[in-house]
């Protein structure tokens, strides 16, 4: 091999493993950071985070279902759909399996 190549080779490998190390530390700052939010949630006894169940409110004869957006809960409707009850509207609020569920669940 030319000098030239073989320092490139070095470089190379030498960013690669800065890029490996540095994702390291990242992802053992994640872990740390989802353990330490973990701890801090409430769940009922089912695991699930308080206030984000699945719902039903209002009783008019046209129905609405909502559904949640990926890494979300039926949480985001809090506001919404109390509105459309008071216009007349039956909303059922879903929320899909595993989503306000904790990590280790989620992830499955």
């Amino acid at each position: 091999m030319r000098k030239r190549t073989k320092i490139a080779l070095l470089v190379f490998l030498g960013l690669a493993a800065v890029w490996l190390l540095g994702d390291l530390i990242y992802a053992s700052m994640v872990a740390y950071r989802v353990k330490k939010w973990e701890a801090s949630v409430e769940r009922d006894d089912d695991g699930v985070q308080r206030g984000c169940r699945e719902y039903t409110i209002g009783s008019g004869q046209i129905a609405v279902l909502l559904i949640h957006g990926i890494n979300d809960s039926p949480r985001c409707y809090h506001r919404m759909a109390p509105v459309l009850a008071e216009e007349g509207f039956t909303c059922r609020v879903m929320r899909l399996p595993g989503f306000a569920q904790p990590i280790e669940r989620y992830s499955q």
